[in-house]
């Protein structure tokens, strides 16, 4: 090729001459006897070869592959045009399409929406009774945000005590008595020993006004022994962080071991304390409207209220992959739930409403129907009855309600007053689809 660069540029590129002799035209002559499989498999050159010669007198090889392709083009390009003409003449006659099946979509319920739409319904399966332990006194339901278990071993309390259940065994241990349960008691935290804090039985929630009033105690579990007792304060919850305690205007987080205050929030609002989705709330139960507020833990100043219906008392707690409110004692709620969908900033983000008897249940939902089944729910994808197994209850709670069933150490379990009944319904992950 000529190696002069301004002869060449100068060249009209629309001559095929000039192609020709760009791209290798004649080295292809000069060369194809010597090199044929080189060059024939650059279509760019049998392309100038074929098509382009300055002189014209190289004339394209009928029998070469450039030919015969062109050859089979032709043929498919008559094809083409035969069923173009055969498909306008069915077009012209008016022949009806055949028509796609849309596939049916599964039936789900938004947000807010009044009741969850009913899919297909699961086998049943009997959940059959794994042990029943009768009770060596009577107990509080278990508040389900607190912990009542360690991971294998149950701790329940009472009003005039308490006891460990060695869920394996099916047996209770030592029973707890004294001074740390008086009528009143509210919670029990398990966090480097049992916690559990009293305080007068006539308030409902224990604010600012309660605090000088109440009293908390970190217990051996193994003996029920109280090893601290810490006087005018109120227990919060625990995290990874401590234990969190509120007294003298302030929620503190405490050393679990001996008490020794870690660090502390001022506390600038009416209402009880409480821990959930990460954060510190205020929650004030006293007046037309539950007002919920999340707390800046640097300042204690609160980051702008949500009014909610004055029912909507538990939470805030984490399910289904958001933060929650809801009606009902301790996490559960009878016959009908209302549930409202709280933003990290604590402002509503929708609320939905399930006509059932609804149960938290190891972080998820769960409805116990009429017919003393038990099912797991989503919520969050508007997914109500016929989403998880349905679990027949050998013992159905007292008057159906489920604030007598709780989750502990993986699995379901009812206190039916005398007795604990342990199922083998799981609960947590491994319960959809058992």
């Amino acid at each position: 090729m000529d190696g002069n660069l301004s002869s060449r540029d100068g060249r009209d590129a629309d001559i095929p001459g000039d192609d020709w002799a760009r791209y290798g035209g004649a080295r292809r002559k000069a060369s194809e006897s010597s090199h044929p499989e080189i060059l024939s498999d650059d279509p760019f050159l049998d392309y100038r070869y074929e098509g382009g010669n300055p002189d014209q007198s190289a004339q394209p090889d009928a029998t070469g592959p450039r030919s015969r392709a062109n050859a089979v083009g032709a043929l498919i390009a008559v094809i083409v045009l035969v069923g173009a003409a055969a498909y306008f003449s069915l077009s012209s006659a008016n022949v009806a399409p055949v028509p796609i099946v849309t596939p049916v979509a599964r039936p789900t319920v938004a947000l807010g929406s009044a009741s969850p739409t009913p899919l297909v319904q699961p086998t049943v399966q009997i959940g059959h009774v794994g042990v029943t332990i009768q009770m060596p006194l009577p107990i509080f339901v278990p508040n389900r945000d607190s912990n009542p278990d360690d991971g294998t071993t149950m701790y329940l309390v009472g009003s005039s005590g308490g006891f460990p259940v060695d869920v394996a065994q099916g047996i209770h241990g030592t029973v707890w008595g004294g001074a740390a349960f008086p009528t009143g008691l509210r919670k029990s935290i398990f966090d480097g020993g049992l916690w559990v804090s009293s305080w007068p039985n006539n308030y409902t929630a224990c604010g600012p006004d309660c605090w000088d009033k109440a009293t908390t105690y970190r217990i051996d579990p193994a003996t029920g022994a109280v090893t601290l007792k810490l006087e005018n304060t109120y227990l919060v919850g625990a995290s990874f962080e401590g234990v969190y305690v509120a007294s003298q205007s302030q929620v503190s987080t405490v050393d679990p071991s001996d008490g020794t205050v870690l660090s502390g929030v001022p506390w600038r609002q009416a209402g009880e304390p409480r821990l959930g989705c990460g954060s510190l709330w205020s929650v004030q139960l006293d007046s037309p409207n539950t007002i919920l507020s999340l707390v800046d833990t640097a300042s204690g100043y609160a980051m702008g209220p949500s009014i909610l219906a004055a029912d909507i008392t538990f939470g805030p707690f984490s399910a289904e992959g958001r933060c929650w409110m809801m009606t009902g004692q301790g996490g559960a709620s009878a016959k009908s739930t209302s549930l409202v969908w709280i933003y990290p900033s604590g402002s509503i983000a929708g609320e939905r409403h399930v006509e059932a008897s609804l149960v938290l249940l190891d972080s998820e939902f769960w409805v116990l129907l009429g017919d003393g089944t038990i099912q797991r729910i989503e919520v969050a994808a508007g997914v109500g009855i016929g989403y998880g197994r349905r679990f027949q209850l050998a013992v159905k709670p007292p008057n159906d309600d489920p604030k007598w069933l709780f989750a502990s150490v993986g699995s379901l379990w009812l206190y039916t007053g005398t007795d604990l009944v342990g199922f083998d319904v799981p609960t947590g992950a491994s319960a959809v689809g058992s």
